[in-house]
C-alpha cells in the first residue's frame, strides 16, 4: 500500500507570492507550467543549496502528492534516500511513521528552496524576472561534479 501518494504537501502562505510569480499561467514572469513543477524545483534548489526550513505560520492549500508526475515522485524518493545517506528503508511507503518523515523532509527542502526564490524576488523587485532567470540558468547549467558522472548502473 502506498500511503505516501495519499498525503498532501504543505506550503507556507508567506511563499504564495513565489508560486504566483513563477506560474506561467498567471504572470508574464512565469517560468513553470504548474504548481507541481514549481514545488519540485523548490525541492531541488533546497537540496542543492542544503537549505531546509521548517514551515511556519499559516499554510496555503496543501498539494496532493498523487498529482505530481511519476518522475517527480521518484525524484522525491531520491531526495529522501540522499537525505538519509542511502537508507532505502526511509522510503517504505507502507509505514505511516516513515511516510510522515518523508512528507516533513520534502516540505522542509521545498520551503528552503522557496525561501531562496522569495529572497531573490524581494532583493531585486525592479528586475526580479532577470534575477530568477539567472538563478535558473546557473542551477541548470552548473558543471556536474566528476563523481556524479560515474556509472551507477545496478
Amino acid at each position: 500500500m502506498n500511503l505516501f501518494e495519499k498525503k498532501r504537501l504543505a506550503r507556507s502562505k508567506d511563499k504564495d507570492m513565489v508560486f504566483k510569480f513563477l506560474d506561467a499561467r498567471s504572470e508574464k514572469t512565469g517560468f513553470f507550467s504548474s504548481l507541481f513543477d514549481i514545488y519540485t524545483f523548490a525541492i531541488a534548489l533546497g537540496v542543492k543549496r542544503r537549505k531546509q526550513s521548517v514551515l511556519s505560520g499559516p499554510t496555503s492549500d496543501p498539494i496532493q502528492i498523487i498529482y505530481f508526475t511519476d518522475e517527480q515522485r521518484k525524484f522525491m524518493d531520491m531526495v529522501i534516500i540522499h537525505d538519509s545517506n542511502g537508507d532505502i528503508n526511509k522510503i517504505d511507503k507502507a509505514d505511516e511513521d516513515i511516510v510522515k518523515e518523508m512528507v516533513t523532509t520534502i516540505e522542509r527542502y521545498a520551503n528552503g528552496g522557496l525561501e531562496i526564490l522569495l529572497k531573490t524576488i524581494e532583493n531585486h523587485p525592479e528586475n526580479a524576472f532577470e534575477q530568477i532567470l539567472l538563478l535558473l540558468n546557473d542551477e541548470l547549467t552548473e558543471e556536474i561534479p566528476h563523481e556524479a558522472e560515474e556509472d551507477i548502473s545496478w
